[in-house]
C-alpha cells in the first residue's frame, strides 16, 4: 500500500464547507482526501487516484481548485510530468481524465512551484525563470507572454501564492514580494529560503502563511488595526503548506485551515484558525 511521500507537495481546495486535500505518495501517484462536515467528522480517502503512478514526476508541485459549472462543481488537480510540463487532471463521471493543458505544451522550470487562483495558474518558466501564468476561459486554456514577476526579481524555486489581483513570491533577499493590486509591496518576514507560501484574505485582512529557518509555520496577519505574527506549529524542515479559506454564511470571521507535514510521521496535519480561539491542531496524520 502506497504511503505519503516525505516532503510531498500539498494542495487544497474547497467547495463550500467541503475541503479536498492532495498529496503525492511514494509510488508517484497523487491521492485525494475529502472532508464533508455535513456528512461525517472524518476525512474520506477517494478510491480513485487523481494522478496515477508514472504520470507525475516524483516531488512534483501540486495545485488544485474547484471550478463552478452549470452541471455542478468540477475538481481539478495540476502537476508537472517527468518532462516538467504543466499538466492537469479533471474529475468527470468516469473518473479523473486529462485536462486541456496536456496539448498546450507549457514548460516549467524543474524547481517550479504551482499556484492556482482561478482562472489563472502560475508557474516559474524553464527559460527565463520568470513567473508566468496560463489562463482558463470558456474556450479552454491560453498562454501569456507577460511575466508577472521577472527573473531578476524572483528567487529560483520560489514559493508562489496569489489572490484575485496580485501574486506573491520570494526574492533573493528572502523577503516576500507582492506584485499587482493597487501597489506592489515587500514583506520583511523571517522566512526560510524557498519557503512554501499560502496567502488568503479579503478587504478586511491579509493572511500570509510561510515557514522559517527554525522550522516554524507562521502567519503574518494584516488588518486595518495593524499586523501580528503568530507561530502555529513546528514543521518538517522542508514541509510544503496549503491553506483554504472557509467563508462564513453570516458575518462571522473567516475560518482558515492550513495543511502541512509537522514531523509527526509523514502524514499531513491540519491546523485551523477561528477568530475566537486562534490556531489549533484540527487533524493529525491525514494522508498517512
Amino acid at each position: 500500500m502506497a504511503t505519503v511521500l516525505h516532503d510531498t507537495a500539498i494542495a487544497a481546495s474547497n467547495n463550500g464547507s467541503n475541503i479536498n486535500v492532495y498529496a503525492q505518495q511514494r509510488d508517484g501517484s497523487v491521492v485525494e482526501y475529502t472532508y464533508r462536515p455535513d456528512w461525517s467528522p472524518d476525512w474520506e480517502k477517494s478510491d480513485f487516484l487523481p494522478v496515477a503512478a508514472g504520470e507525475a514526476k516524483l516531488f512534483t508541485p501540486l495545485a488544485a481548485n474547484v471550478e463552478r459549472k452549470a452541471t455542478g462543481p468540477e475538481r481539478h488537480v495540476y502537476f508537472l510530468d517527468k518532462e516538467n510540463r504543466v499538466r492537469d487532471k479533471v474529475l468527470k463521471d468516469n473518473g479523473w481524465v486529462q485536462g486541456g493543458l496536456y496539448s498546450l505544451t507549457v514548460d516549467a522550470a524543474p524547481f517550479s512551484r504551482l499556484n492556482m487562483y482561478y482562472p489563472k495558474l502560475y508557474y516559474q518558466t524553464a527559460e527565463e525563470y520568470d513567473i508566468k501564468c496560463v489562463e482558463k476561459d470558456t474556450n479552454g486554456w491560453t498562454t501569456s507572454s507577460f511575466a508577472v514577476a521577472q527573473w531578476d526579481e524572483v528567487l529560483l524555486g520560489t514559493g508562489i501564492a496569489a489572490l484575485a489581483d496580485s501574486v506573491f513570491h520570494q526574492n533573493d533577499t528572502l523577503a516576500i514580494e507582492q506584485k499587482g493590486g493597487v501597489t506592489g509591496q515587500s514583506f520583511s518576514l523571517t522566512a526560510s529560503p524557498h519557503t512554501s507560501l499560502s496567502v488568503l484574505g479579503d478587504d478586511t485582512y491579509l493572511s500570509i502563511l510561510y515557514t522559517t529557518s527554525q522550522s516554524w509555520l507562521q502567519e503574518l496577519r494584516i488588518t486595518d488595526s495593524g499586523s501580528t505574527t503568530t507561530k502555529i506549529t513546528t514543521v518538517a524542515p522542508r514541509s510544503d503548506i496549503a491553506a483554504v479559506r472557509i467563508k462564513s454564511p453570516d458575518d462571522d470571521p473567516d475560518v482558515i485551515q492550513v495543511f502541512c507535514q509537522d514531523g509527526r510521521g509523514d502524514g499531513i496535519s491540519a491546523y485551523r484558525y477561528i477568530a475566537a480561539s486562534g490556531w489549533k491542531l484540527k487533524t493529525q496524520n491525514l494522508c498517512a
